[in-house]
């Protein structure tokens, strides 16, 4: 068997592969995440817009997108307008789950009603979904700017393990921008105070673990995560050091600096582990339900 593509220059979408292979979601909630990422970035979305898009009912489509939200890559707020009323909901779809917005949810499906009138005319028509134009200057802080890393450089070095440790995961992983990546290993470092060993370290725990070797799969979503993946790496680690039937001396090597407290990183790490304890106790009994 093969799979054959067709070659085009227009009419195609890019999205990463994260949602896709992830095995907490249906088939039929990540086609719908699919759909969403191959539409434009200033989208205005509706349940009843994408309803119209598929043969699914409403039911059916309310299921998909409580998935993705339990999952991550979904989020959906009520806007307020004045006077104190409130508007229409403004959704933010992720192409790579957020670990900070999954929470329970409730077994309600939600009641997600468009405006008055035809909330589609407001929309621009789709015509093609190819990435935008890089001309314009790049303003983000994180970018090289003018500094350019080689291959002796800490941070590339530091830059090209991390890839090496994703490929051992996935060896079809392509090839990033390696000047990206290192100056985002230097951010780590400077801004956010973390020593190259212990930058190492998470790398190497990181792409260890079922869960996060799917979610942190570049240097600046390492950054964004440190502080949790610490505080479920630092308990791993005590768990382990208890169960020692020799007591020996601690060390400081398998355990990752974090701006967080002991008390609260305790804290934080139940409540973690309890979201995603719920979180896969109900994929499951959707699952089991389809």
């Amino acid at each position: 068997m093969a799979i054959v593509r067709a070659k085009r220059k227009t009419n195609f979408t890019i999205i990463g592969n994260t949602g896709l292979k992830d095995k907490r979601l249906s088939l039929k909630a990540k086609g719908l995440l699919a759909y969403m990422l191959s539409l434009p970035d200033d989208w205005t979305f509706y349940e009843t817009e994408l309803m119209e898009h598929s043969k699914d009912g409403r039911d059916s489509v309310r299921k998909g997108l409580q998935e993705l939200e339990k999952s991550g890559y979904l989020v959906r707020f009520q806007k307020r307008e004045g006077k104190g009323k409130f508007g229409p909901k403004d959704w933010k779809v992720y192409d790579e789950p957020d670990i900070s917005t999954i929470s329970p949810q409730t077994e309600n499906p939600s009641t997600d009603n468009p405006l008055s009138g035809n909330p589609l005319s407001d929309n621009p028509t789709l015509l093609s979904t190819n990435e935008p134009s890089t001309d314009k200057q790049n303003t983000n802080s994180n970018s090289p700017k003018s500094k350019t890393y080689d291959e002796t450089d800490d941070n590339y070095q530091l830059a090209s393990y991390f890839v090496d440790k994703i490929r051992e995961n996935n060896p079809e992983f392509k090839e990033p921008n390696m000047q990206k990546w290192s100056n985002s290993i230097r951010l780590m470092h400077e801004r956010d105070n973390r020593d190259y060993s212990k930058i190492k370290k998470m790398i190497e725990w990181s792409q260890s673990d079922d869960f996060w070797s799917v979610v942190v799969l570049s240097p600046d979503k390492l950054r964004k995560q440190y502080d949790q993946m610490a505080m479920q790496a630092n308990r791993e680690f005590s768990n382990k050091k208890n169960h020692r039937s020799k007591r020996e001396k601690s060390t400081d090597w398998g355990k990752y600096e974090s701006n967080i407290s002991e008390e609260d990183a305790t804290k934080k790490q139940k409540e973690l582990q309890e979201r995603l304890k719920k979180m896969r106790s109900k994929n499951k009994n959707s699952s089991e339900e389809s």
